[in-house]
């Protein structure tokens, strides 16, 4: 039910001219080690073979550190509270992109 709240809401928002008209994919991270994300992170992989979100083909990442963090307009965050959640917002500051929290953060 996560996964599916994370697509209708990126569906439904208003994203910025430039990234409607420059960005080839549509990018949806995921961080945490919890069998949540996992999970969730395993059906978007899975949806990346036929569905589209903005007329754009998804794209699936896996962020094992807070510094690899980038080029995402989902991300998806559950770290069973280990997870430094200020230094994901200043990674992620400037830049449009929708953070979701799981329960543990």
């Amino acid at each position: 039910m996560k996964g599916y709240t994370i697509y209708k809401i990126a569906k439904h928002t208003d994203w910025s001219s430039d990234y409607a008209d420059t960005a080839l994919t549509f990018n949806i991270g995921f961080i945490g080690t919890d069998s949540t994300t996992q999970k969730i992170y395993n059906a978007f992989l899975f949806a990346e073979k036929f569905r589209k979100l903005k007329k754009k083909s998804l794209k699936t990442f896996y962020f094992e550190n807070i510094e690899d963090i980038r080029n995402v307009r989902v991300l998806y965050v559950n770290g069973k509270g280990k997870l430094d959640l200020s230094r994901i917002k200043s990674k992620i500051s400037g830049h449009s992109v929708i953070m979701h929290r799981g329960l543990s953060v």
